[in-house]
């Protein structure tokens, strides 16, 4: 490559670095994936229909991407149905994980976790509200571009559901997608 290549590209990464600062102009889309082997699912747009042959007691239903898309900087809104056959003497964990760096497992966010109980039999929803993954934390070079969110469903120490999103984060104008800063 010849040094004036290099020099472009450089610049090029300087100033991707340097505007990912400013995240006022960042926005994300996400697009489905299911990550657990023992999980069925259709894809309805942005949302998954689960049944999931792991824990006999609970099943998830549904869980629906209620913000796609979002800002960088928006919270996360789920509503999450799930079904249990008999009343859960124990509470249901949720946990909402960031992934930036695949490489890098140190990296990973948890964002949010909550505790659901007691449980009824029947159909169940719940809305899971998120904050959004610490820029800070992110290295910069993973800041643009493909991320991924882990949502999954807990009980008695038991993984029974994970719904997996690739998260797409660019900028918000063509502008800058073309010239980024």
């Amino acid at each position: 490559m010849t040094s004036d290549a290099t020099r472009a590209r450089s610049e090029l990464r300087d100033r991707a670095r340097s505007s990912a600062h400013n995240h006022t102009h960042l926005q994300s889309t996400f697009t489905l994936f299911v990550t657990s082997e023992n999980v069925d699912r259709q894809n309805t747009g942005e949302c998954a229909s689960i049944s999931s042959s792991q824990c006999t007691q609970v099943g998830a239903q549904n869980v629906e991407f209620l913000n796609n898309p979002a800002r960088f900087l928006d919270k996360y809104q789920f509503k999450v149905t799930f079904e249990c056959i008999a009343e859960l003497p124990d509470d249901l964990e949720w946990r909402l994980t960031f992934v930036s760096s695949p490489e890098n497992p140190e990296l990973d966010q948890e964002l949010d976790c909550c505790i659901v109980g007691p449980v009824p039999a029947g159909t169940n929803c719940f809305t899971f509200d998120s904050p959004p993954p610490d820029p800070g934390k992110i290295p910069q070079g993973d800041l643009l571009g493909i991320a991924a969110l882990i949502f999954t469903g807990i009980y008695n120490d038991q993984e029974f559901v994970r719904v997996g999103y690739y998260q797409n984060t660019t900028y918000d104008n063509e502008e800058m997608q073309e010239n980024p800063p």
